[in-house]
C-alpha cells in the first residue's frame, strides 16, 4: 500500500489514492485577482434585498475595493450571474440609461420613490429617509 504522504516529487492522486512519480503540483493555485474582484462584487450584488437602492460606488467599497464604480457597472453590463440590477444607481440616484422605464418599474415595485430618472427615496439602503 503505498504511504499517505506523498515523497518529495510525487502528488497524492485524489482518484484511486495512486502516487505519480515525477509529478509536481503548486500546494495551493494563487486565485486570479479579476475574478477574485468579480466573485466579491457579486457577493455584494447577490445580497441586495428588495427596497434596498445602493450605488456602484458602495456596492465596490463594500466588496473592498474602493474607486472601482466603473467595475461594478461593467460587471453587471455583462455577467451571467443574476443579481438584482435595478438595486443599483449612480451616485445622483439616476437610473440606468436605457433601461430606465424597466428599472423604474422594478424599484417602484419594491416602495422605491422615482421622480425625474431618479431615485427619490428607498426603504433601506443609501437612499432611505432614515
Amino acid at each position: 500500500m503505498p504511504s499517505p504522504v506523498p515523497a518529495p516529487g510525487q502528488v497524492r492522486c485524489l482518484r484511486g489514492g495512486l502516487d505519480h512519480p515525477g509529478v509536481t503540483v503548486a500546494a495551493r493555485s494563487t486565485p486570479d485577482p479579476a475574478e477574485e474582484r468579480e466573485r466579491r462584487i457579486l457577493d455584494v450584488l447577490i445580497t441586495l434585498e428588495p427596497g434596498e437602492v445602493t450605488t456602484y460606488g458602495d456596492v465596490a467599497e463594500t466588496a473592498g475595493y474602493p474607486r472601482q464604480a466603473r467595475f461594478v457597472g461593467r460587471i453587471l453590463a455583462t455577467t451571467d450571474v443574476e443579481v438584482p440590477w435595478w438595486r443599483v444607481v449612480n451616485v445622483a440616484g439616476r437610473l440606468v440609461p436605457g433601461h430606465e422605464r424597466e428599472q423604474a418599474e422594478l424599484l417602484t415595485e419594491e416602495d422605491v420613490v422615482i421622480r425625474g430618472g431618479r431615485v427619490r427615496s428607498a426603504p433601506y439602503g443609501r437612499f432611505s429617509e432614515v
